[in-house]
C-alpha cells in the first residue's frame, strides 16, 4: 500500500522459484551481467553485509560503493527486500525477499539471493523497495 500511495509498485520479481528474473534482479545485476550491484566479484565492505563493520542497518546510500552503474543504491546488504512474488494471498503464504541483509555473508547478499518468508513476518533485517515502471512494462 505504501508503494501504491507513492504512485509506484512493490518491485516485480518474476517467479518465487527463480531469483534470476524480474525487474528487481535486472536492476540489481545490470540485466544479469553482475553478481553484485557494483560488479561480478564480491568487494569487502562495499555493501552493508556481514563483512561491513556496521553490524546493523545504515541509512540508505551510506555505502557509496554499493550501487549499480545506473546509480541505484543498496540492492544487496542492509535489509533484504520484499518483492512482488508470493505463493498466495493468505497472511501465512510465503513471499520472496531478495538481496540479503547486513547479517548475510557475500553468498547471501548478492543479486541472486532469494529467501522465502511468511507474508506476516516482520524482521529487523527485512524491508522493501518501491519501483516505478514505465507504462506498459510489467517487469
Amino acid at each position: 500500500m505504501f508503494c501504491k500511495d507513492a504512485g509506484k509498485t512493490l518491485c516485480p520479481a518474476g517467479s518465487t522459484k527463480s531469483a534470476q528474473e524480474g525487474a528487481w534482479y535486472d536492476a540489481c545485476s545490470t540485466n544479469g551481467a553482475n553478481d553484485y550491484p557494483y560488479g561480478d566479484g564480491h568487494q569487502t565492505g562495499y555493501c552493508n553485509d556481514s563483512t561491513s563493520s556496521a553490524k546493523a542497518l545504515v541509512s540508505a546510500g551510506d555505502k557509496k560503493d554499493c550501487k549499480t552503474p545506473s546509480g541505484v543504491f543498496d540492492m544487496v546488504g542492509n535489509a533484504r527486500e520484499w518483492v512482488d512474488a508470493c505463493n498466495g494471498t493468505a497472511q501465512t503464504e510465503e513471499c520472496a525477499t531478495r538481496g540479503g541483509s547486513y547479517a548475510d555473508d557475500s553468498g547471501g547478499a548478492q543479486c541472486k539471493s532469494n529467501s522465502q518468508l511468511a507474508r506476516e513476518m516482520g524482521l529487523p533485517t527485512v524491508g522493501f523497495r518501491c519501483c516505478w515502471l514505465p507504462p506498459g512494462d510489467g517487469g
